[in-house]
């Protein structure tokens, strides 16, 4: 359990990385499309909005494998959200709702 902890920690650091790519070239333009388009402070998220750029990009960041979270396959946007960029998101002030996992979830401004 200790040696577990500690390989969390110590991929934390590559996975920011990762996590500012999801966000500068993923989520937040499409939160900005969003709220131009809707003039709405919230949009709800599910697997990876059914749009092919998403996926390839999440399989070039995570490999089959490299998530410890996630060993059999690539994160969508949704599993990131819920996990790993949840207090990421929130440090920025966002506020991220869990709809029953794995159903959606929600990220308010």
């Amino acid at each position: 359990m200790e040696a577990s902890a500690l390989r969390e920690i110590a991929n934390r650091v590559d996975d920011r990385e990762r996590l500012d790519i999801v966000y500068k070239e993923i989520l937040y333009p499409m939160l900005e499309k969003y709220a131009e388009r809707t003039k709405s402070t919230e949009m709800r998220i599910t697997d990876n909005q059914y749009e092919r750029k998403i996926t390839d990009k999440l399989i070039a960041l995570y490999p089959k494998g490299s998530r410890p979270t996630n060993p059999y396959g690539v994160p969508t946007l949704q599993d990131l959200i819920e996990t790993d960029m949840k207090p990421y998101l929130e440090s920025k002030g966002f506020n991220v709702i869990i709809w029953s996992p794995k159903y959606s979830v929600e990220i308010a401004w």
